[in-house]
């Protein structure tokens, strides 16, 4: 799983020495090198931060592995990063989904100007934010996206989502209701209008897993199965 060592240049370091790292917008085209970390804007700032997390992850992964979907918080909204595993998945994500309509508006991407937390971990760069620093905006607006050693991102407790794909054009929220409402712990659906996907939560892991085993497949009209799959949190 260990990406190639990618070679950090003075100028991509941030933050003090015993800081933590922040990923940062490259401020021209021309004057980044390229790395394992895109930077996206534009993006569709009317999602959940986690719905857009779950969104960027499944596109992206079409490129290569995807270590990690940084989502800024409210105040840089319509941004975020995405971390692949190796500095070829990323390129072949900058040049093949560059100006690509993502969630009815076009991708605008570069590569990030500082490294990010995943890959200094992975090359055993990472060195761990001092407790009593104060949080950048990165870190502030990347809570769906941080997980702790649990696996479970902070600040997310009571809501397990199951992301949709394939709905066909009909679909509506009412009828996710209905669909998703005979199982126990259903709490919301929630529709990305004219994409074909959407997110549907329940109180428990154990509640979503029945769901998404139930209705794996599960033939909305004779050409649209859909596929399900578990939100990382």
């Amino acid at each position: 799983m260990a990406p190639p060592a990618v070679t950090q240049s003075p100028g991509q370091r941030a933050g003090g020495s015993g800081g933590r790292r922040v990923v940062t917008a490259p401020t021209a085209a021309g004057d980044v090198p390229p790395n394992q970390t895109l930077y996206c804007n534009n993006l569709n700032d009317k999602l959940h931060k986690q719905d857009l997390q779950a969104c960027l992850y499944e596109f992206f992964s079409a490129y290569g592995l995807v270590l990690e979907v940084v989502v800024r918080g409210t105040n840089m909204r319509g941004q975020a990063f995405v971390v692949f595993a190796d500095l070829g998945s990323a390129t072949a994500a900058l040049r093949a989904a560059q100006g690509k309509d993502f969630l009815g508006k076009p991708l605008r991407l570069q590569y990030a100007k500082t490294k990010s937390d995943a890959i200094l971990k992975l090359n055993d760069q990472f060195k761990p934010r001092k407790p009593n620093a104060p949080r950048n905006k990165v870190d502030a607006g990347a809570g769906s996206a941080t997980k702790a050693k649990d696996g479970k991102a902070t600040g997310e407790t009571g809501q397990f989502s199951l992301f949709i794909e394939n709905l066909p054009p009909k679909a509506t929220k009412t009828s996710l209701d209905i669909l998703f409402g005979q199982y126990r712990g259903h709490t919301e659906s929630r529709l990305i209008e004219g994409r074909g996907v959407a997110f549907v939560d329940f109180s428990t892991q154990a509640q979503a897993a029945v769901a998404m085993q139930g209705m794996q497949g599960f033939k909305v009209d004779p050409s649209h199965p859909i596929k399900i799959s578990m939100v990382e949190k």
